[in-house]
């Protein structure tokens, strides 16, 4: 890992002292040269990039994947802001709440979940095209590689259990028990959470591997890093970093409040 340069800004300092993790996901933004997006319960998200920490009012919101523009929940619709300028637009007006937004791999459509439907609304022109209207409790939206299909998890009612599913033309297909699915940026590759245990699979239901076993429950998000070489894990009050090469795991940052949403 490159050296880290961490310029943290004073009015963070509070922050910080309340989450020392908030530093920390900005020093390691820094030393990767990427950005990475988070929340903290009952604050803003935090935008992580060039050593310092900015904040959107909201707690949801989605990272494009070149980094460079988020989407966020905001009273009344949906804005995008472009992180070199500054500058945010109005996307999409709506009296709902969307619950979860999601970038497309060529950063041209967000997916969002208002609870009733799953739409893809085009960036650059707003359009939107419904590819789900139904009363299911998805969650974990991430497209394909295709900028077409998504991966979802579902919650299954008959076993008290999520499944993790492919979104293809208004239909739901079962991959496998499990929660949390995110795709590789290099692939169709799935990684999930399958009871204490942490698992991918190929998009055609393939390929299914274990990656490593934990030893307590409370899964919550698991991010890609942009090369797709590591997968960081928000477990408990915990973040661990896990290299698919050699199967290790690194505890990142304990006793910490902080969801890591995006890594790119």
């Amino acid at each position: 890992m490159r050296g880290v340069l961490c310029l943290i800004a004073a009015s963070l300092l509070p922050v910080f002292a309340e989450d020392p993790g908030v530093e920390k996901i900005a020093a390691l933004a820094a030393a990767e040269r990427a950005t990475i997006l988070f929340t903290l319960p009952h604050r803003d998200v935090g935008v992580a990039r060039n050593g310092h920490v900015e904040w959107i009012a909201s707690q949801t919101a989605a990272l494009s994947h070149d980094g460079t523009r988020v989407a966020w929940i905001a009273p009344g619709g949906i804005r995008v802001r472009d992180l070199a300028s500054g500058t945010d637009r109005e996307l999409f007006a709506t009296d709902s709440t969307p619950e979860e937004l999601a970038w497309s791999w060529d950063d041209q459509r967000l997916a969002v979940h208002d609870g009733r439907t799953v739409s893809a609304i085009s960036v650059s022109t707003g359009d939107i095209h419904i590819l789900l209207s139904t009363p299911s409790a998805l969650s974990s939206l991430h497209w394909l590689h295709n900028n077409r299909d998504l991966v979802v998890q579902v919650a299954e009612k008959e076993d008290d259990e999520a499944g993790v599913y492919i979104l293809s033309e208004a239909t739901l297909r079962r991959l496998d028990t499990g929660s949390n699915p995110v795709v590789s940026p290099r692939s169709n590759r799935v990684a999930y959470y399958a009871s204490k245990e942490v698992v991918a699979i190929d998009a055609e239901g393939t390929g299914r591997a274990l990656l490593l076993r934990i030893r307590h429950a409370h899964p919550n998000r698991i991010v890609w890093s942009p090369e797709g070489g590591r997968l960081l894990l928000n477990r408990g009050d915990e973040i661990h970093l896990l290299n698919l090469m050699t199967h290790q795991d690194t505890k990142l940052i304990d006793r910490t409040a902080i969801r890591v949403l995006a890594w790119n």
